[in-house]
Protein backbone atom coordinates (compact mmCIF):
# COMPACT_ATOMS: atom_id res chain seq x y z
CA UNK A 1 0.00 0.00 0.00
CA UNK A 2 1.19 3.75 -0.85
CA UNK A 3 1.61 5.73 1.61
CA UNK A 4 -0.76 9.26 1.28
CA UNK A 5 1.73 11.58 3.64
CA UNK A 6 3.89 12.99 0.85
CA UNK A 7 0.58 13.99 -1.59
CA UNK A 8 -1.01 15.26 1.73
CA UNK A 9 2.11 17.34 2.11
CA UNK A 10 2.29 18.76 -1.16
CA UNK A 11 -0.77 19.89 -0.98
CA UNK A 12 -0.96 21.43 2.29
CA UNK A 13 1.87 23.01 1.35
CA UNK A 14 0.60 24.43 -1.93
CA UNK A 15 -3.01 25.60 -0.18
CA UNK A 16 -0.72 27.45 1.84
CA UNK A 17 0.70 29.33 -0.11
CA UNK A 18 -1.97 30.24 -2.10
CA UNK A 19 -3.23 31.71 0.79
CA UNK A 20 -0.02 33.98 1.25
CA UNK A 21 -0.47 37.56 1.13
CA UNK A 22 1.16 38.80 -2.60
CA UNK A 23 1.95 42.21 -3.88
CA UNK A 24 -0.88 43.29 -6.68
CA UNK A 25 0.19 46.47 -9.13
CA UNK A 26 -3.51 47.86 -9.24
CA UNK A 27 -2.32 50.56 -11.73
CA UNK A 28 0.60 50.83 -14.44
CA UNK A 29 1.13 53.92 -16.69
CA UNK A 30 4.20 53.44 -18.60
CA UNK A 31 4.38 56.87 -19.98
CA UNK A 32 7.45 56.10 -23.15
CA UNK A 33 7.12 52.35 -22.57
CA UNK A 34 9.97 51.89 -24.92
CA UNK A 35 12.22 54.38 -23.55
CA UNK A 36 12.19 53.53 -19.56
CA UNK A 37 15.10 51.33 -20.13
CA UNK A 38 17.00 53.31 -21.69
CA UNK A 39 16.73 56.28 -19.18
CA UNK A 40 17.20 54.25 -16.33
CA UNK A 41 20.30 52.88 -17.83
CA UNK A 42 21.38 56.75 -18.54
CA UNK A 43 19.96 57.66 -14.83
CA UNK A 44 22.52 54.78 -13.63
CA UNK A 45 25.31 55.64 -15.96
CA UNK A 46 27.41 56.15 -12.25
CA UNK A 47 26.09 53.12 -11.01
CA UNK A 48 23.74 55.45 -8.52
CA UNK A 49 20.35 56.41 -8.51
CA UNK A 50 18.00 58.64 -5.91
CA UNK A 51 14.57 57.61 -4.67
CA UNK A 52 12.93 60.59 -2.37
CA UNK A 53 10.62 58.37 0.11
CA UNK A 54 7.84 59.81 1.70
CA UNK A 55 5.76 58.42 4.62
CA UNK A 56 6.16 55.75 6.79
CA UNK A 57 2.87 52.82 7.28
CA UNK A 58 5.63 51.71 10.17
CA UNK A 59 6.19 51.94 13.77
CA UNK A 60 10.24 52.01 12.76
CA UNK A 61 12.24 55.21 11.83
CA UNK A 62 12.06 56.65 8.31
CA UNK A 63 16.03 55.14 7.92
CA UNK A 64 14.63 51.77 8.83
CA UNK A 65 12.17 52.21 6.34
CA UNK A 66 14.23 53.86 3.46
CA UNK A 67 16.97 50.79 4.12
CA UNK A 68 14.46 47.92 3.82
CA UNK A 69 12.80 49.86 0.58
CA UNK A 70 16.43 50.52 -1.69
CA UNK A 71 17.54 46.79 -0.12
CA UNK A 72 14.43 45.32 -1.84
CA UNK A 73 14.36 47.09 -5.15
CA UNK A 74 18.29 46.50 -5.91
CA UNK A 75 17.74 43.79 -7.76
CA UNK A 76 14.52 43.98 -8.99
CA UNK A 77 15.24 45.42 -12.23
CA UNK A 78 16.62 44.09 -15.12
CA UNK A 79 18.40 47.56 -15.64
CA UNK A 80 22.90 47.85 -15.01
CA UNK A 81 23.79 47.35 -11.35
CA UNK A 82 22.29 49.81 -9.08
CA UNK A 83 22.64 51.38 -5.88
CA UNK A 84 19.55 52.95 -4.51
CA UNK A 85 20.45 55.81 -2.88
CA UNK A 86 17.84 57.76 -0.18
CA UNK A 87 17.62 61.39 -1.08
CA UNK A 88 15.55 64.18 0.21
CA UNK A 89 12.31 65.81 -2.17
CA UNK A 90 14.21 68.83 -2.92
CA UNK A 91 17.07 67.14 -4.75
CA UNK A 92 18.06 68.60 -8.33
CA UNK A 93 19.24 65.47 -9.95
CA UNK A 94 17.70 65.03 -13.81
CA UNK A 95 16.55 61.33 -12.86
CA UNK A 96 14.75 59.56 -9.33
CA UNK A 97 12.54 57.82 -8.26
CA UNK A 98 9.76 58.61 -5.80
CA UNK A 99 7.90 56.33 -3.62
CA UNK A 100 4.81 57.24 -1.69
CA UNK A 101 3.78 55.41 1.02
CA UNK A 102 -0.03 55.41 0.99
CA UNK A 103 -0.72 58.42 -0.32
CA UNK A 104 -4.20 59.80 -1.53
CA UNK A 105 -5.34 57.87 -3.99
CA UNK A 106 -6.32 61.15 -6.58
CA UNK A 107 -2.14 61.77 -6.87
CA UNK A 108 -1.41 62.43 -9.59
CA UNK A 109 2.42 61.45 -11.01
CA UNK A 110 3.47 64.91 -12.10
CA UNK A 111 2.77 66.32 -9.17
CA UNK A 112 4.98 63.55 -7.16
CA UNK A 113 7.51 64.48 -9.59
CA UNK A 114 7.32 68.48 -8.94
CA UNK A 115 6.98 68.41 -4.80
CA UNK A 116 6.46 65.09 -3.06
CA UNK A 117 6.69 67.03 -0.11
CA UNK A 118 3.48 68.18 -1.13
CA UNK A 119 1.66 65.32 -1.31
CA UNK A 120 -1.18 64.32 0.95
CA UNK A 121 -0.77 61.06 2.54
CA UNK A 122 -2.65 59.02 4.82
CA UNK A 123 -2.76 56.09 7.10
CA UNK A 124 -2.95 52.57 6.31
CA UNK A 125 -6.17 51.16 6.03
CA UNK A 126 -7.22 48.17 7.96
CA UNK A 127 -4.03 46.55 7.86
CA UNK A 128 -3.48 47.31 3.31
CA UNK A 129 -0.20 49.20 2.41
CA UNK A 130 -0.14 51.05 -0.74
CA UNK A 131 2.84 52.09 -1.97
CA UNK A 132 2.70 54.77 -5.31
CA UNK A 133 6.00 54.53 -7.48
CA UNK A 134 6.75 57.09 -10.28
CA UNK A 135 10.45 57.09 -12.11
CA UNK A 136 10.71 60.86 -12.92
CA UNK A 137 13.00 62.64 -15.62
CA UNK A 138 12.63 66.38 -13.46
CA UNK A 139 9.21 66.72 -12.65
CA UNK A 140 7.92 64.77 -15.68
CA UNK A 141 6.85 60.99 -14.91
CA UNK A 142 8.37 58.90 -16.99
CA UNK A 143 6.39 55.46 -15.58
CA UNK A 144 4.10 55.14 -12.44
CA UNK A 145 2.72 52.35 -10.54
CA UNK A 146 1.00 51.24 -7.52
CA UNK A 147 1.15 48.19 -5.51
CA UNK A 148 -0.98 47.24 -3.06
CA UNK A 149 -0.70 44.22 -0.27
CA UNK A 150 -2.13 43.12 2.80
CA UNK A 151 -0.67 42.08 5.92
CA UNK A 152 2.90 43.67 5.66
CA UNK A 153 3.83 43.88 9.24
CA UNK A 154 7.41 45.82 9.15
CA UNK A 155 9.96 46.93 6.36
CA UNK A 156 11.96 43.90 7.44
CA UNK A 157 8.92 41.49 6.69
CA UNK A 158 9.16 39.28 3.49
CA UNK A 159 6.56 40.76 2.29
CA UNK A 160 7.52 43.97 2.06
CA UNK A 161 10.68 43.26 0.33
CA UNK A 162 7.91 41.73 -2.44
CA UNK A 163 5.76 44.51 -2.59
CA UNK A 164 8.29 47.17 -3.22
CA UNK A 165 10.46 44.64 -5.46
CA UNK A 166 7.09 43.98 -7.60
CA UNK A 167 6.80 47.86 -7.84
CA UNK A 168 10.54 48.37 -8.83
CA UNK A 169 9.90 46.21 -11.89
CA UNK A 170 6.56 47.63 -12.66
CA UNK A 171 8.40 51.13 -12.74
CA UNK A 172 11.61 49.76 -14.00
CA UNK A 173 10.11 47.15 -16.90
CA UNK A 174 12.84 45.56 -18.64
CA UNK A 175 12.85 45.46 -22.75
CA UNK A 176 12.12 42.68 -24.77
CA UNK A 177 14.22 41.31 -27.97
CA UNK A 178 11.17 42.67 -29.84
CA UNK A 179 11.78 45.94 -28.78
CA UNK A 180 8.07 45.83 -26.27
CA UNK A 181 7.93 45.91 -22.62
CA UNK A 182 7.00 42.82 -20.83
CA UNK A 183 6.90 40.75 -24.39
CA UNK A 184 3.98 43.17 -26.08
CA UNK A 185 5.00 44.38 -29.17
CA UNK A 186 5.67 47.74 -29.12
Amino acid sequence: MRNPMPCTGLALVALLSACAPQPMISSEHIHSNVLIPSHFAYAARDGKVEVTLKGNPFAGSPEALAAATTRAMKDAHAGPRTQFVPRPATSQEIYRLVYLFNPDPFTLARKACENPDGVALRPAEGGTTRVFGIFCQRETPLSEAMAVMEGVTSADSPAFSELIAGLTLAILPYQMPDGGVFGEPS
